[in-house]
């Protein structure tokens, strides 16, 4: 799993990329509990069963802000990166099954193949 740190906050963790490749057996967690957003990627047999669970509302955050996931399903897509400050630290290709996490700064999305397909899912809502 790559991350990608602030130059300006070394501290602050803005994006992490996760290749299909790396996805083990069982649960890995791509976002730290303190984030907004909570990523996990799972690899599992037959069999493997989640029990029925119920989505509550919570108590609203005192501080907000837009995370967002890409999920490639099919062809290229090229992320750009950028910190806090909006200077850019770097690129990644992301093909089939590759995920990438924005928790902060910026980030710039070029498809790179015809009929690509992807999800991007974020913190609501869509504006």
């Amino acid at each position: 799993m790559k991350k990608i740190y602030s130059k300006e906050a070394p501290e602050i963790l803005l994006h992490q990329i996760i290749k299909l490749e790396e996805i083990m057996p069982g649960k890995i967690e791509l976002s730290d509990p303190k984030e907004f957003l909570q990523v996990i990627a799972l690899r599992e047999n037959t069999g493997k069963e989640y029990p029925a669970h119920k989505h509550v509302w919570k108590k609203g955050e005192e501080k907000t802000i837009t995370q967002e996931v890409w999920v490639v399903i099919k062809g290229k897509l090229k992320g750009s990166y950028f910190d806090t400050d909006g200077a850019h630290l770097e690129e990644e290709i992301l093909g089939h099954g590759d995920c990438s996490v924005t928790f902060q700064g910026g980030v710039s999305l070029e498809v790179l193949e015809t009929d690509t397909i992807f999800y991007e899912i974020k913190t609501g809502p869509f504006r």
